[in-house]
């Protein structure tokens, strides 16, 4: 099993132990939560699915998803109670938390997505809607799920309708008003229009995504008319319109702007603690209590380590350098060795020191796919190119950005491009009467040898120095500085 998958599955336990056993340890302790559950209570006596009163009189305040998926569940466990009334807001936590985790560690890290994760997971706030019966949580699932669903859109181009996140958008509008669709699509818009996006075409594609996801609020808002008539719509004009300018016929909550900033400090508690402190108090370098921490969770399952996967395709002696400089490491950990020619030498050194390692055909670069489904399986945060003569596939580069690097044997940009590798930059070198050459680590993009550099060392070119004098000097510098470099990229990302 993958070490992203071993932290999925703690975090999904840990997750699960911590919500769902104490749902029903405590009766209703708000007003809201059995103004939430009578309603549900009533669509199950009544048989009323559209508009049920809340107590036999009052039209009920919101839109009717979560008295749904109340009174589904409570039917399913007997009747209505506070374990199935809180059942509904647990599962959207759970899902919330998988969904983001499995966001987070494609696009970022593992360790990255753990730590998102207990940060969710110990919050206050956000503990305290996942174990009532109250509608925030609801809403709140749907919108980060539907924002990450389009997301992967977005990243795909734009094709097509993203439907799961309609589906999802339109979810949260039954459930607390437009707002769950509102909200993901201005903030989809905003990034668009941040990385260059059209505004004409961001405008009309996300108000058309937004409308699709309006229809079933739509057709829900008519059936309850029909059923409510004139008391429904002022119900829903004060709920949607009247709260935010102060205009309420029966009692509700009214707060300055500044609350809602107070409410984040205190709902975010504890954390908002550490991130006062290491703003205006101590900088990170000099928390030592959060160092220590911080290896003690690096070596906690061996799941919050850096994976790096080495690509090489011939002798291996930087490959086998890297793995010896890392093999005691508790923050790098070579998790695989990926070769593109069955005579490669750094299979047989992969073998010799016991790290996994593939040879995958000249069809599968060229694709691509099977190399990142591989990666993605073995959980690889980081790719080391060592001697790696092959293009390196688009579909790795877009899903590992600023995550490969790449070393070069000259003082980039001389002598680099395609077929300038090996002996024969060394010569070029030579060739070329150049008083002095190095290397080059970078990172890599769709061009040989173009990426953005991120250090180079150098070394004299004497007069009397050989291709075999060149190449000597340039190794020494490779395995002195290239698992150095990779250590201190990855201490800075983790």
């Amino acid at each position: 099993m993958s070490d992203k998958k071993k932290a999925f599955w703690f975090i999904a336990l840990l997750s699960t132990l911590v919500i769902i056993p104490f749902l029903g340890e405590t009766i209703f302790y708000s007003k809201g939560e059995p103004r939430e559950a009578i309603v549900a209570y009533s669509m199950l006596e009544s048989g009323n699915w559209i508009l049920p009163l809340n107590y036999g009189t009052d039209i009920a305040y919101k839109p009717p998803f979560l008295y749904w998926s109340i009174a589904a569940i409570s039917a399913i466990f007997g009747g209505v109670s506070e374990f199935s009334s809180r059942l509904p807001s647990a599962i959207a936590f759970l899902a919330m938390q998988f969904v983001f985790f499995g966001f987070v560690a494609r696009y970022k890290d593992t360790k990255t997505a753990v730590i998102t994760s207990l940060l969710l997971l110990t919050s206050f706030e956000v503990h305290r809607a996942a174990v009532a019966c109250r509608l925030d949580m609801l809403q709140v699932s749907f919108i980060v799920i539907s924002l990450c669903l389009l997301f992967r859109w977005d990243e795909k181009g734009c094709k097509g309708i993203p439907w799961t996140a309609v589906v999802l958008m339109a979810c949260g509008t039954l459930t607390k008003g437009p707002v769950g669709s509102i909200f993901p699509c201005m903030c989809i818009g905003i990034y668009q229009l941040i990385r260059g996006r059209s505004f004409g075409k961001t405008f009309l594609s996300l108000f058309g995504i937004g409308l699709l996801s309006l229809i079933p609020l739509g057709i829900w808002f008519y059936a309850a008319w029909l059923q409510g008539g004139q008391p429904f719509m002022n119900l829903m004009l004060e709920e949607n319109t009247g709260r935010f300018v102060g205009k309420m016929s029966y009692p509700s909550h009214h707060n300055p702007l500044w609350y809602n900033f107070l409410t984040i400090i205190w709902g975010w508690t504890p954390w908002t603690l550490v991130l006062l402190i290491s703003l205006f108090g101590l900088k990170w370098n000099e928390m030592h209590l959060f160092a220590h921490f911080s290896r003690f969770c690096a070596g906690f399952g061996g799941f919050m380590s850096k994976n790096i996967a080495i690509f090489a395709s011939g002798n291996g002696t930087n490959a086998e350098n890297i793995i010896r400089y890392f093999q005691n490491s508790e923050l790098v950990n070579v998790k695989l060795v990926l070769a593109d020619r069955e005579t490669a030498f750094v299979l047989e050194r992969a073998r010799r020191l016991n790290v996994p390692f593939a040879c995958l055909g000249k069809a599968a670069w060229a694709d691509g796919t099977a190399v990142l489904s591989l990666l993605e399986d073995e959980g690889v945060d980081f790719i080391v190119l060592a001697g790696f003569l092959a293009r390196v596939p688009d579909c790795i580069l877009h899903a590992y950005p600023n995550k490969i690097i790449n070393i070069h044997p000259s003082l980039l940009p001389k002598f680099g491009g395609k077929g300038m590798y090996g002996g024969h930059v060394h010569e070029a070198v030579v060739a070329a009467g150049e008083t002095e050459t190095g290397i080059t680590i970078h990172y890599l993009n769709e061009h040989f040898d173009e990426g953005e550099i991120i250090v180079q060392y150098k070394c004299p070119v004497l007069p009397q120095d050989t291709a075999e004098d060149v190449a000597r000097k340039v190794h020494a510098l490779e395995y002195e500085y290239y698992p150095k470099v990779i250590g201190g990229l990855l201490s800075e990302v983790c």
